[in-house]
């Protein structure tokens, strides 16, 4: 070593020195925690105040009554908290919330009050618009079932299957009801037994579940059931569906159970209606109307497709319609006087736009 060199020399820190510093980085991590922490509370505060704010102005739009809106607003607080705007806004969502609801004060409440509750929620579904399900798509409860829909029942736990035909007469929140669809003999269902059921849901697909019964009015031959969840569904379309929105105006055409559809296209509309299709397949269509539409017609809807050079006229026949809230209706119709080769490239643009979607399982109502 030279003698001019020089080395500077870090002064060694004692443990006390040490404790200060760990003790210090460790108070400035914990505080950064706790300030992130404080920062997410808020957020989600703000989030909360402005979704609350949301599902009330999203109430007063669709008119709920204030007491219907208290009710509800109850609900929501208890059993969708963290999401109350998409309770009020997606129906997978709202049915869930429900359906806790339901399950909760079933312990409690029974009877006539039970089903007091039910239809309440009932008109607020309808009142929300909540109460329409797009053909194609699948049905998680029996919540969603329609008045009128037909389906087949037997005891869940009987040694031999003897299968009853029923008819929905009355749906609400708490429960559904059945009668008999025929003049033959009754079933002995026993009371809080099982009864598992079969159902076609037209233009969708088979359906089984069980579901307890809870109530039967020998006089008026109907059964009453609690709501069954989590249908099993058997896919048996015969053509592939897509949903669409596409809001169009529909010519009624007078027709007859006989109609040759000569001159079909350019025949002289009895009216003209706004409607808004929300289905599509190479078999038919579903259009949603503002009123009713009587069966005995023709309707001539022009579908805009661009793989066929854009718009295009069809002819549809009603097959079966439903009631809707607010006065409208859901019309299911079959394409008729169309060409094979017309409804091949419907059935290609369909089938080419369902494999960019997710499927119809997977999806939210």
């Amino acid at each position: 070593m030279s003698e001019g060199t020089r080395y500077y020399v870090w002064p060694v820190a004692d443990e006390r020195t040490l404790t200060l510093a760990m003790l210090l980085l460790v108070g400035l991590f914990v505080g950064a925690v706790f300030l992130e922490l404080y920062r997410r509370r808020r957020d989600r505060e703000l989030r909360l105040r402005a979704e609350w704010r949301g599902v009330k102005d999203f109430c007063d739009e669709r008119e709920l009554f204030p007491e219907d809106w208290k009710f509800l607003h109850a609900i929501l607080s208890q059993y969708a908290p963290d999401h109350p705007f998409a309770a009020v806004t997606k129906k997978t969502v709202f049915d869930a919330c429900i359906s806790r609801y339901i399950q909760a004060i079933s312990t409690t409440v029974e009877g006539d009050e039970l089903e007091s509750r039910g239809v309440r929620l009932r008109d607020i579904r309808n009142q929300l618009g909540l109460d329409y399900v797009p053909l194609g798509r699948r049905i998680q409860t029996t919540r969603s079932l329609q008045e009128g829909q037909t389906l087949a029942g037997a005891a869940a736990d009987g040694a031999t299957v003897d299968w009853f035909n029923f008819t929905v007469s009355r749906v609400n929140e708490a429960s559904f009801s059945l009668r008999l669809a025929d003049n033959g003999p009754s079933p002995q269902f026993q009371i809080h037994a099982r009864v598992k059921f079969r159902m076609w849901r037209e233009e969708d697909a088979r359906y089984l579940f069980e579901a307890p019964l809870v109530g039967v009015d020998a006089a008026a031959k109907t059964w009453n059931f609690h709501h069954a969840e989590n249908l099993t569904r058997n896919q048996s379309r015969a053509y592939f569906r897509l949903r669409i929105e596409q809001t169009v105006s529909v010519a009624v055409l007078n027709a007859t159970l006989t109609d040759d559809y000569e001159g079909v296209m350019v025949r002289e509309p009895v009216t003209e209606l706004r409607g808004r299709i929300t289905s599509l397949s190479g078999g038919g269509v579903a259009v949603v109307f503002q009123q009713p539409v009587p069966k005995q017609v023709l309707l001539r809807i022009p579908l805009s497709i661009p793989s066929l050079g854009g718009t295009l006229k069809v002819i549809v026949r009603p097959i079966a319609s439903h009631q809707l809230s607010a006065g409208r209706s859901l019309l299911r119709g079959m394409f008729v006087a169309m060409s094979d080769e017309t409804r091949e490239a419907i059935t290609r643009y369909v089938f080419s736009k369902q494999k960019l979607l997710p499927s119809a399982d997977s999806e939210e109502h």
